[in-house]
């Protein structure tokens, strides 16, 4: 069994007695005989591809003769990652027929093929070689062209990929998307998403932060949906990702609900799950199943271990984790029967009732304290907005109108006061009672200002230096809570 990102097998056959255009002749028909599709031959050899030519169990077989020998080669031609023992086989079945067909050909008809091949070389330069560059850029693109058994994966890619794009294209940062974009394109927050905004929980899982958040998840994506789609077919595997994807979403505000959560791999990690519950069973051929294990062990212990870094979001890698596993148990069945159609849909739909049953869970058993403290700040933010009416007004106001917007105003900073003091009783990250803390001192500056402005004379030049004074520490504090934002975006 090979492996990488294309497995291959490769053998020496010796041309014997034979020209390479008798060898060009009888391997090509032993090709046809196999029922792959031959192209570019030349005299140095051969192309040729098994199954078809945009399925994901594509192999590409080439034949290229070196003076008295040819290199017979089978590599996976869709990007997989192992080829079950595949490539071998094709190698193994070509010298066979080869073999049977240097018996088989009356030499009457040989002569015949050898002279039609040798009139097509003259009337053509072209070698096997040239192919090469076609060859790759074949494999780039069904990475990305749905077909066949991998059909779903490649349109995951093209979704997530398509977003970024857009995403740039509008201004944000290739890099590092700031906060504000982020919830903006669909980014899961617990205050927004528990808020009604539920939809955050599916958006979230094709928003990427950066470039570089982009690449590794779709490059994980791809290496597990080369592996698995085959197995699961179009409509489990698409089931898996959404369902595991949506449990590692409703974990992620479950765990932490201050964090703006973005990105695929909690589904990639349900997919993960799934795999590893597949390779405990006897799904898998047992020749595969320790390697395999080992290869997809071996990332999730990284990544988790990866994922106790400062701001990577842990709890949804282990929210879609064990939810693939239970996924992937739950398919056994079905994929142990998968000429029962019916059976397959019945145990999609049971999941799917699990899936909104854990999220319903999961939401509710969430602490919403980062809920709470939204929900404040909002209050604060449009009681603020309404005070600053007086100052926006104050060269055009009577002195009563000043004396009367004042004490409105005033009223308003109490009640932002008392709602400070509750947002400073809640469970809330160290970064946001900083937060608090600061509106605390702003407040009670705005109350005194606001208190001066009540019964101030704009001719008492002592008052209004005092206002004056509280303006500019209120003007110092609003600066140093815009850094403490920049700093943390």
């Amino acid at each position: 069994m090979a492996f990488g990102f294309n497995p291959h097998h490769k053998e020496e056959y010796l041309l014997g007695n034979l020209t390479s255009i008798q060898f060009l002749v009888i391997t090509s028909r032993a090709a046809e005989k196999l029922e792959w599709t031959v192209s570019n031959i030349s005299r140095s050899g051969f192309n040729a591809a098994t199954d078809s030519f945009l399925g994901s169990r594509f192999q590409y077989i080439t034949v290229s003769i070196e003076g008295d020998k040819a290199i017979l080669t089978s590599e996976a031609g869709g990007g997989e990652l192992y080829d079950w023992g595949r490539n071998k086989r094709n190698i193994n079945s070509f010298i066979e027929s080869i073999e049977q067909l240097k018996i088989a050909i009356p030499v009457e008809e040989l002569a015949i093929k050898c002279q039609e091949l040798e009139q097509r070389f003259s009337e053509t330069t072209q070698d096997v070689t040239t192919t090469k560059s076609e060859k790759e850029k074949f494999r780039f693109i069904s990475f990305f062209k749905p077909s066949g058994n991998f059909f779903i994966t490649p349109i995951i890619v093209d979704i997530n990929v398509l977003l970024f794009i857009i995403m740039i294209l509008t201004g944000v940062n290739v890099i590092m998307p700031d906060n504000a974009s982020l919830l903006k394109w669909g980014a899961n927050f617990a205050p927004y998403t528990m808020n009604g905004e539920w939809w955050r929980l599916l958006t979230s899982m094709f928003l990427h932060i950066g470039i570089i958040h982009l690449l590794m998840n779709m490059y994980a994506f791809l290496y597990i949906g080369l592996l698995l789609e085959p197995y699961l077919g179009r409509l489990k595997f698409a089931s898996a990702y959404v369902f595991t994807g949506l449990i590692s979403s409703a974990s992620s505000i479950w765990w932490h609900g201050e964090m703006i959560s973005a990105g695929a791999s909690g589904a990639i990690f349900g997919m993960y799950g799934v795999f590893l519950a597949m390779l405990t069973t006897n799904i898998i051929e047992k020749s595969a199943r320790k390697a395999l294990l080992t290869s997809i062990a071996v990332f999730v212990v990284y990544n988790l271990a990866n994922g106790m870094k400062a701001g990577i979001d842990n709890a949804a890698h282990i929210g879609g984790l064990l939810s693939g596993l239970v996924v992937g148990y739950a398919f056994i069945p079905s994929l142990k029967k998968p000429e029962n159609v019916n059976l397959a849909y019945i145990l999609i739909f049971l999941l799917g009732l699990g899936t909104a049953g854990t999220i319903y869970v999961l939401a509710h058993k969430a602490p919403d304290d980062t809920v709470v403290y939204q929900n404040i700040m909002t209050k604060y933010f449009e009681n603020e907005q309404k005070s600053l009416d007086v100052y926006r007004r104050i060269n055009s106001l009577s002195t009563d109108s000043i004396h009367y917007k004042a004490k409105a105003g005033l009223d308003l900073w109490k009640e932002n006061a008392k709602l400070i003091d509750s947002a400073a009783k809640l469970r809330l990250p160290d970064n946001m009672h900083d937060v608090v803390n600061a509106l605390k001192r702003y407040t009670a500056f705005r109350c005194e200002s606001y208190l001066l402005l009540t019964d101030v004379d704009l001719k008492d030049t002592a008052k209004t230096a005092q206002i004056r004074s509280y303006n500019n520490q209120i003007t110092g504090l609003i600066d140093s809570l815009k850094a403490q934002q920049d700093k943390k975006e």
